[in-house]
């Protein structure tokens, strides 16, 4: 029996090592496979989706067979690795056939869903040795996390477009986390609720500190700061309907297009994190300047490319001008509070 049990050991670390080898490769994204003339975005992802439920079955025998004693013979451990080793070979054979010329925003978004499943096997089968393959509650949850990741195919973006739109309502979430939270935070200053924590802590001998709470001088300044974010939210907010109302990917050079808006689109919510991080008291003026520079420089940048792109109509110049001119119009009211 404990032979048994250590010739199974083994046969779990492979497996693991070689999901890892599986993991690593899809960090680096690439591989040398020549991209094939007649592809069918179509087809491609029937056969994702073929080999992924594929994989999820052959996870779910995996963990049966290691449910309740006794525990499989090697032999019958090599076949159940074997099929979970082929399932996802096979599920990157496929997932590496995706040209980049579909869109490096999509082949990324894929990227990322497959690796999770990847990683979410690896996770099985380290589960299902760590409790000496004996069943558990931590194997059943893992392989929930399987089928859970698996079942998910069905709403991963399946053009540029889609994997564009992602990132865009993503990140108008985040931002508008940042935004209410530091809405919120005004509004409590406003209201005067830290006053009861500084009667508080003078009441414990502790002395009360402005370290913490903005001077009149930070509230002016926070004007236009707001102000910038919630541009930056309008921002967000117009071009993800330009992008849904008038998206292609009928020729390489909207996907392109599509790949360098998904590109800004993605440094607009953790540039907006990094500027309304620095609006919180103690308040350094020159941080607040900087970071809203760089916020700025975001958003025109993106709107440039928005109006430079197949998506943008005579009817979008409105927004966009009143856009830009909002962005610049706060940049120039942060820029002459912030002179020391």
């Amino acid at each position: 029996m404990a032979e048994t049990v250590k010739n199974v050991e083994n046969i779990f670390d492979t497996l693991t090592a070689n999901l890892q080898l599986v993991i690593d490769q899809l960090k680096d994204g690439e591989s040398n496979r020549e991209d094939c003339e007649d592809f069918q975005l179509p087809l491609f992802w029937t056969k994702l989706e073929t080999t992924v439920k594929s994989l999820s079955t052959e996870a779910t025998k995996l963990c049966l067979a290691f449910s309740t004693p006794p525990v499989p013979t090697p032999s019958e451990c090599e076949g159940l690795v074997t099929g979970i080793e082929k399932s996802t070979l096979a599920m990157v054979s496929v997932f590496y056939s995706l040209p980049k010329q579909q869109g490096i925003t999509l082949r990324r978004s894929t990227n990322r869903a497959v690796s999770r499943i990847a990683q979410g096997t690896q996770s099985l089968a380290q589960a299902i040795r760590k409790d000496r393959f004996q069943g558990s509650k931590g194997q059943l949850q893992s392989t929930g996390s399987v089928w859970e990741c698996c079942d998910s195919i069905k709403k991963w973006p399946q053009d540029n477009k889609e994997a564009v739109l992602l990132i865009a309502s993503d990140g108008a979430d985040l931002v508008q986390d940042a935004l209410d939270e530091l809405e919120q935070s005004i509004q409590n200053d406003t209201d005067g609720r830290w006053d009861d924590l500084d009667d508080l802590l003078e009441d414990e001998g502790h002395e009360s500190s402005n370290e913490d709470t903005w001077s009149e001088a930070d509230k002016t300044l926070l004007a236009p700061c707001l102000g910038l974010v919630k541009a930056s939210k309008s921002c967000l907010k117009k071009i993800t309907g330009v992008i849904k109302g008038n998206g292609q990917c009928d020729s390489a050079e909207k996907i392109s297009r599509l790949d360098d808006l998904g590109d800004i689109l993605q440094e607009v919510s953790p540039t907006v994190d990094d500027f309304v991080s620095n609006l919180y008291a103690p308040m350094h003026y020159g941080l607040v300047k900087d970071s809203a520079n760089r916020l700025g420089k975001c958003l025109k940048h993106l709107l440039e490319l928005t109006k430079a792109s197949h998506m943008y109509t005579e009817d979008d110049a409105t927004w966009v001008n009143f856009l830009h001119t909002a962005v610049q119009h706060n940049l120039d009211k942060i820029q002459a509070l912030t002179v020391t």
